[in-house]
């Protein structure tokens, strides 16, 4: 304050006083504490017309009301005034009542304002400046969905962090559900869906922030957890076992894994979805859950149904394997059983009887048939007794029917009956195997 006294006016106690100014005095001023700290900045413009504009001289802050008002010398506050103001050069306000009022100022209304007077002219340019309200940030934790039983925390960030009451507020509501010095606020257990913001009040400039992002909490039921594994069956022993626990919202969670009974003390701990077993040995055979956990203190999901692991050291084919094995060996047994039936048939017509249409006529038939056609006659063919004929048939290793011919021929006995009567028989041409060169032998 010495320099007020000494240079353009006089100081009482924290206040400068100056009873005479000049264009002079126009300029920035501030005061200084004893410690060493500045004030804020205020700016003085002093003008010799007959027309000013009285603006405010401390910076404005978004939210802060503005009034201007237009002063004919001497500076006193006319009501029967009339003036028109400008901002930046162009005409906002015509013929009113000597002032110009803004409620809520904003970025939008800085710049330089003055105001004209239809006979004494018009004011010279004052400057209006306009602070920022410090932004909130909102933010919810666990991100997300919400389940039921769970507790959520948001959380309110705002710049220039220092001395800020924080207040929360639910809906379209424009009244606080909750105020604390801290700025993170704690629902638990939430059961219905709803928009949550905040924002930051103080008792000096700026005395408040902006309102925060909106947040939307959506509360759905306690999931309950798949439990999955890529076994078709049975685990050899000594081969790998993966378990999955199937989450539709897995990121930020834990996951808990039990074997034979659901005891949270005797738990398994993984921050992945999966639990592998890297060598199973009988005894890992058995009943498996599991359950997820975020947050804390851990909200538990349910536990997932139980999942049968058997484990054995047998073996055990492939199926696929097994069925195409049993098909090759029945398609090898049919067609064994064909070729067998098709043997038995050819080995089954090895020598014929030897009839004619009359048995008293037996030897002078067979004379007569083999000269005159050139073939036997017979009535039956069938499975002739093999006895004797052991020489034929070392000789005659296999018989093949090459020609089968059927002929109709009128019986030669005569006085055997009333008429002829037909007889049916077939030559049959034989071809023996021959394993040297011997006389051939017909058996008859």
């Amino acid at each position: 304050m010495l320099e007020c006294y000494f240079v353009w006016g006089s100081d009482t106690g924290s206040t400068c006083s100056a009873s005479f100014i000049y264009p002079s005095h126009s300029g920035v001023y501030w005061c200084q504490s004893e410690s060493g700290g500045n004030s804020n900045p205020v700016s003085i413009k002093v003008h010799i017309g007959d027309v000013i504009l009285e603006s405010p001289v401390h910076l404005l802050t978004e939210g802060d009301p503005l009034t201007l008002h237009c002063l004919l010398r001497p500076s006193t506050i006319q009501s029967d005034l009339r003036a028109d103001f400008y901002k930046d050069g162009l005409l906002i306000q015509n013929q009113s009542a000597g002032e110009m009022i803004i409620h809520t100022v904003s970025k939008s209304d800085e710049g330089f304002y003055h105001c004209k007077h239809p006979e004494r002219g018009e004011s010279p340019p004052s400057s209006v400046s306009v602070r920022a309200l410090p932004t909130a940030t909102l933010s919810v934790e666990p991100q997300g969905s919400v389940f039921t039983g769970e507790s959520v925390t948001l959380k309110c960030e705002i710049e220039s962090n220092h001395n800020w009451r924080y207040q929360w507020y639910k809906g379209s509501s424009k009244t606080a559900v909750h105020q604390s010095e801290i700025n993170t606020f704690t629902i638990s257990s939430p059961v219905d869906q709803d928009q949550y913001w905040c924002r930051g009040k103080r008792f000096y400039y700026p005395p408040s922030s902006h309102y925060s992002n909106g947040v939307h909490l959506f509360v759905k039921v306690k999931p309950r957890p798949e439990l999955t594994s890529h076994l078709k069956g049975a685990a050899l022993v000594g081969n790998p076992v993966t378990l999955h626990c199937k989450l539709e919202q897995s990121a930020g969670w834990s996951f808990y894994w039990s074997r034979h009974t659901q005891n949270p003390e005797n738990e398994t701990n993984t921050a992945t979805s999966s639990y592998t077993l890297n060598s199973v040995a009988p005894s890992d055979g058995g009943q498996y859950w599991c359950r997820a956990g975020r947050g804390n203190p851990v909200y538990y999901t349910h536990y997932s149904d139980a999942l049968w692991v058997n484990i054995t050291d047998g073996y055990f084919p492939n199926p696929d394997l097994v069925g195409l094995s049993v098909g090759l060996r029945l398609v090898l047994l049919f067609i064994s059983l064909v070729l067998l039936w098709f043997y038995k048939t050819s080995k089954g017509v090895e020598c014929l009887y030897h009839r004619t249409g009359n048995q008293s006529d037996t030897n002078q038939t067979s004379d007569q048939t083999q000269t005159e056609s050139g073939a036997h006659t017979y009535d039956i063919v069938g499975r002739a007794d093999r006895s004797g004929i052991d020489e034929a048939a070392d000789e005659l290793t296999d018989v093949i029917y090459a020609q089968v011919m059927i002929h109709n021929s009128k019986s030669r006995n005569k006085g055997a009956g009333d008429g002829t009567s037909e007889v049916t028989y077939a030559g049959i041409k034989m071809k023996p195997k021959q394993k040297a060169k011997k006389k051939q032998r017909t058996v008859k």
